[in-house]
């Protein structure tokens, strides 16, 4: 059996992790346009900062493709797969052939079409690539401030570097407040206060209309709506991702914003899966499919899809809608269902205290979304409350303020009043149809 994966990250890891459970011999083949070794998305603006280094970002150990019997094609693009051929074109004509494929593309920077995107010193930041090119222009001395475009989790990770650069940034979002797709007012305003106690500039429910150049074609501003210039020598683009799908045009795979899969990560193509960020999969809080670009998740497709390819038949279950980063010393998670002010059937407590603030909403006896911002306790046992939609039986308030010793003497007390003894178990493996 030969077994193609285009992309080389998470999903792709999980793939192959699971077709090596069930199938040692099979040949394995990884096509990425990236030069690297499978690394941590998440480290690059760490890297910029100094605080990690590159030998440090490896997702798994040096030899992890040796010992898995994995052929790599790095710095390859594909430019079309050929589902009738079972095969995969490469850019520069090389075709590969397969008998299972598998689609792990994730995204691809969005990048508005607004004047001036073609200037020097603009810059996306998704991949190790992007971060040693922003590193490069920054240290330049000519380059003291600069602007972020969007304040999602990959524009407020780019402040991660700040310690390592001697750059003034500002913050420019559309919404009226940072995070605003998950974080509520009073959230989002501690996230915003410890962005300004850093230094940051934040310029929210405005526009970036355009990217001004000097003569040498250079970032020389941004230009808001209304007029107003921001003085800038550099420009991060970061307003979010969209699944990588454009070199399946013409292959007869159904496509809606992401690739189309049933709940074992087939596509509308025999024998063709997709996995990660390039799909839409199911959000068990809604039961309908949905890109959910997270780490956890893509890792999680692709261990369903590589039993699958390897002829198990498994069910992905689905996820939930998660956020989780340290904003300089504040730490925030979000999860499930987080903005309530037009859904009135929910129940909703929260605690607050210094530079705390957390958030559990409830439908009925179930939890079905989170906000922790300064105290993340037991994040974890909240995240699988949510994804497990088991009811929760433990005291709301005690789960609340994630006071640790108060819950476990809780769930002792229901677990004694049972007759049975309460036990942590481990996250059952995801199931067998």
């Amino acid at each position: 059996m030969r077994y193609v994966i285009i992309g080389n990250s998470y999903a792709a890891v999980g793939a192959v992790e699971s077709i090596r459970e069930v199938d040692r011999r099979g040949d394995i083949i990884i096509i990425s346009d990236e030069p690297y070794r499978a690394y941590g998305r998440p480290l690059i603006t760490y890297w910029i900062g100094g605080t990690v280094r590159e030998d440090q970002m490896d997702y798994r150990p040096q030899h992890w493709y040796e010992s898995n019997r994995v052929e790599t094609m790095l710095g390859r693009k594909v430019a079309r797969v050929e589902p009738g051929e079972r095969q995969v074109v490469l850019e520069v004509g090389e075709r590969v052939s397969y008998d299972r494929l598998l689609i792990a593309t994730g995204g691809t920077p969005i990048i508005p079409p607004i004047e001036g995107v073609d200037a020097e010193g603009l810059f996306t930041m998704t991949r190790f690539d992007d971060a040693k090119a922003f590193k490069t222009w920054v240290d330049q001395d000519h380059v003291k401030a600069g602007v972020s475009i969007g304040a999602g989790l990959i524009g407020l990770s780019v402040f991660k570097a700040m310690k390592g650069i001697d750059v003034r940034l500002t913050l420019v979002e559309l919404l009226d407040r940072v995070l605003g797709l998950a974080m509520d007012y009073e959230s989002s305003a501690m996230i915003e206060e410890e962005l300004a106690r850093a230094g940051v500039e934040v310029r929210t429910s405005t526009a970036a209309e355009a990217i001004l150049k000097d003569d040498e074609g250079r970032v020389r501003a941004v230009r808001l709506k209304g007029g107003e210039e921001l003085a800038c020598q550099t420009v991060v683009m970061a307003v979010g991702v969209r699944p990588n799908v454009d070199f399946l045009e013409g292959s007869g795979v159904a496509i809606n914003r992401g690739v189309i899969v049933d709940e074992g990560m087939r596509t509308s193509i025999a024998d063709v899966f997709a996995a990660g960020d390039v799909v839409e999969s199911k959000n068990v809080l809604s039961g309908e499919n949905q890109v959910i670009a997270i780490l956890p998740i893509a890792y999680e497709h692709g261990r369903v899809a590589g039993w699958n390819i390897a002829g198990q038949d498994r069910v992905y279950p689905g996820g939930i809608p998660l956020n989780s980063l340290p904003i300089f010393e504040l730490s925030l998670m979000t999860m499930g269902i987080t903005l309530t002010d037009d859904r009135p059937g929910l129940d909703v407590l929260v605690h607050t205290g210094e530079r705390v603030y957390r958030k559990l909403v409830f439908d009925g006896g179930r939890l079905v979304g989170a906000i922790l911002v300064g105290d993340v306790a037991h994040g974890g046992v909240l995240t699988w409350l949510i994804r497990s939609q088991l009811p929760v039986m433990c005291d709301r308030q005690l789960l609340l303020k994630g006071d640790p010793l108060e819950l476990e003497a809780s769930r002792q007390l229901i677990a004694a009043g049972e007759n049975s003894d309460w036990s942590r178990e481990a996250t059952p493996e995801l199931p067998v149809r």
